[in-house]
């Protein structure tokens, strides 16, 4: 495993317009659209947080064109792309994955780009409250679970991340959000999705 190259991909959340009309990734602790979404800019966050501290020689950006409630927004994986670049990460290091509008349509295709790279090792990063149901669809797919357990697809939190490499600036928004009203929905809707999972209930996207 020590000569596997590393890929890291955050999964994707939706987009909101910022105070100045452009498309922006809600920050972290919003509870726009009734909680439902919560921090999907974290995830951006600790990957710059990870550029530079970790071996990371690939840098995935992945999502599509999604509709929320009654707007559309526009495709995610440019806007993330846009995002990378901004962080000082080399073009020729990016490679954008357009399409996939939900959290299995994007382990769905990272699958398909791992098993193209049979010498890859991908970290998915994507908010703690999340990691569950994305474990949960790994063991679900074959394939997944196989990534999962030979370590060549490994999940991790981006809160982690952050408080591990940036601890005074985000621990009092990470306590805060850890302790909201919206985090607790949240997390009452991934524990119902997990379940629906196991029992075979759950409905792909």
């Amino acid at each position: 495993m020590a000569d596997l190259k590393n890929a890291v991909a955050p999964l994707s959340e939706w987009l909101v317009r910022n105070s100045g009309g452009k498309w922006a990734i809600a920050p972290y602790g919003s509870t726009d659209f009734d909680g439902a979404m919560l921090g999907g800019s974290i995830r951006l966050a600790a990957v710059k947080l990870l550029h530079g501290r970790e071996n990371f020689d690939t840098f995935i950006a992945i999502g599509g064109k999604g509709k929320h409630g009654d707007y559309e927004y526009p495709d995610i994986s440019a806007f993330v792309r846009r995002e990378f670049v901004r962080m000082g990460i080399a073009r020729s290091s990016i490679i954008r994955i357009s399409g996939p509008a939900s959290t299995y349509a994007e382990l769905h295709a990272l699958k398909k780009f791992l098993m193209t790279k049979e010498s890859t090792r991908l970290t998915v990063v994507s908010n703690e409250h999340h990691l569950g149901r994305i474990k949960a669809m790994m063991e679900y797919d074959p394939e997944l679970r196989f990534l999962g357990r030979e370590g060549r697809m490994i999940v991790r939190a981006a809160e982690r991340i952050a408080l591990e490499y940036a601890f005074s600036d985000w621990i009092e928004v990470i306590t805060k959000a850890r302790e909201s009203e919206a985090i607790e929905k949240r997390r009452a809707l991934e524990e119902h999705g997990i379940l629906d999972l196991k029992a075979g209930r759950y409905r792909f996207r």
